[in-house]
């Protein structure tokens, strides 16, 4: 019995290895679509007239030798960047390019845009003298349903959000980034921070920082929401790293420190948050 199974277990890699050949296309897949001039009204919308191309740019990229059923021929594809002006008067620089969706992008752009002022503004400044694990972050996501997006009591919700983020690429779906800063971001955009504090080596070890680390977090997320005028939405724990059930949450709710919300289903809550405004 242990011989066949074996056996079949040979049969099986050796099928797998079989459908997977490694092979390098010749030739060049060409991504052409001028997105200045597709995108050009959406553009107007998003930087109220004020913009510019500083930069086009003709770029290649050759993608890793894979499996056979993969395309890997070389990519030619434009990449511009352009020059706007957010709420705050700052000059901010926005690249993107023709091989993606240009909805992607923007929300790609829009959370890194949030998330490194918070980083460096709010983050960086209680921590960077504390012997917190480098694994530690700031995140900033738009709401939207990323787990159980089939179940039942999501399907609505997973619709709706959809949309709205498919809709970003378009005049009438745009957001405003010339009004955008980080500190009106949760009333402009359907977002919400996911920060996570991990601690260094094992729970003994770290007890005792551990109340220091609540009461900065604490005082960041305070912070944090006045900054925004009490419309914070914000997922923030501390834990331990490698050791699994030891965790404290603190969670934000349109400027509310509210409980019962942390974990999986947050984003839940900050989607039915925003219901009557962005859908």
């Amino acid at each position: 019995m242990k011989k066949m199974i074996f056996v079949m277990m040979i049969i099986f890699a050796l099928t797998l290895t079989g459908s997977c050949k490694i092979m390098k296309r010749d030739g060049v897949r060409a991504f052409r679509e001028d997105y200045i001039k597709k995108y050009e009204r959406t553009f107007n919308e998003m930087f109220e007239d004020n913009w510019k191309v500083i930069a086009t740019e003709s770029k290649y990229e050759d993608p890793e030798e894979i499996c056979s059923h993969v395309d890997t021929r070389t990519v030619r594809f434009i990449e511009w960047t352009i020059e706007y002006y957010d709420g705050n008067g700052n000059p901010v620089i926005f690249v993107f390019d023709n091989r993606s969706s240009l909805s992607d992008q923007i929300q790609s752009h829009v959370k890194d845009y949030i998330k490194k002022y918070y980083r460096e503004n709010f983050f960086d400044t209680r921590f960077k003298d504390m012997a917190i694990s480098p694994s530690s972050y700031v995140f900033c996501f738009f709401a939207r349903m990323t787990v159980n997006r089939d179940e039942k009591d999501n399907i609505e919700r997973t619709k709706k959000a959809d949309k709205y983020l498919k809709n970003l690429e378009t005049p009438d779906g745009a957001i405003n980034l010339s009004r955008l800063t980080p500190a009106n971001a949760f009333e402009i955009c359907p977002i919400y921070l996911s920060i996570y504090v991990s601690l260094s080596g094992h729970p003994d070890d770290a007890d005792n920082i551990e109340e220091d680390v609540k009461a900065q977090i604490e005082a960041m997320a305070e912070e944090m929401n006045e900054f925004t005028g009490n419309k914070l939405n914000a997922s923030i724990r501390m834990g331990y790293r490698d050791v699994s059930g030891r965790s404290v949450y603190w969670t934000y709710l349109q400027g509310k420190q509210v409980y019962d919300t942390a974990g999986t289903y947050f984003e839940r809550h900050v989607f039915d948050s925003y219901k009557g405004i962005f859908w």
